[in-house]
């Protein structure tokens, strides 16, 4: 924000939002989702059928109960995704989330104040060097 504000004016940047390195979390979530909808696919076919669901968690396995599978599935994700997310949070507000980084990505979505800004904001070229810029009208 305070690049672009000093490049295009005090009112050109209206919001900043960066994005953060959050590691293992996003697969954990997923994974969660996933057992989630297996957990409710599972109970809508017991309350159809009458009878438990089963499947096989291997090709030649025996086979599981589906819903205790999934339910025991989901208590053992739970401790797990709260602690990647407790991670996450001390690892910004310590300012170090991965070795050698700050917990933040190279990258934001910024909104601009007009359309005009946000042009000359992307026609600007910028350089791993943070002194030089070019830019083309």
């Amino acid at each position: 924000r305070e690049f672009l504000t000093g490049v295009l004016g005090p009112d050109a940047v209206a919001d900043v939002q960066v994005l953060k390195l959050t590691g293992k979390l996003p697969k954990l979530v997923k994974t969660q989702d996933t057992m989630k909808k297996a957990l409710y696919k599972a109970e809508l076919q017991l309350e159809k059928d009458q009878v438990r669901p089963q499947h096989r968690l291997r090709v030649c396995g025996a086979k599981v109960d589906s819903i205790e599978h999934y339910t025991a599935g989901l208590q053992q994700l739970e401790p797990k995704i709260h602690e990647e997310r407790d991670r996450v949070r001390a690892g910004i507000a310590g300012g170090v989330l991965h070795r050698g980084d700050n917990g933040f990505a190279h990258c934001a979505f910024v909104t601009f104040s007009t359309r005009r800004q946000a042009e000359i904001a992307r026609d600007v070229r910028y350089t791993a060097n943070r002194r030089r810029w070019v830019t083309s009208f």
